[in-house]
């Protein structure tokens, strides 16, 4: 796995393994058509995901429903 970007300086709680397991899950359908992930918060399972659909020649739609203005991040560091 091939990820564009050093997941670790990426926000978010998802565990190395998850992430793999992750990947490995988009993997198998990404070829099939256009992923969707709702709810990215910061963005860590998207890179993920994305890496996934890269491989598979699809393309990624990621949406967060949720507002998180009552974090106290910068709005720069919300993906």
């Amino acid at each position: 796995m091939k990820l564009p970007v050093d997941i670790d300086a990426v926000k978010g709680f998802m565990d190395p393994d998850e992430g793999q397991a992750l990947y490995e899950s988009a993997c198998s359908v990404a070829a099939l058509g256009p992923c969707l992930e709702i709810g990215s918060y910061c963005g860590k399972s998207t890179v993920y995901l994305g890496a996934a659909c890269q491989e598979g020649q699809n393309s990624l739609f990621a949406i967060d429903p949720v507002s998180y203005t009552h974090l106290t991040l910068p709005t720069s560091d919300l993906v």
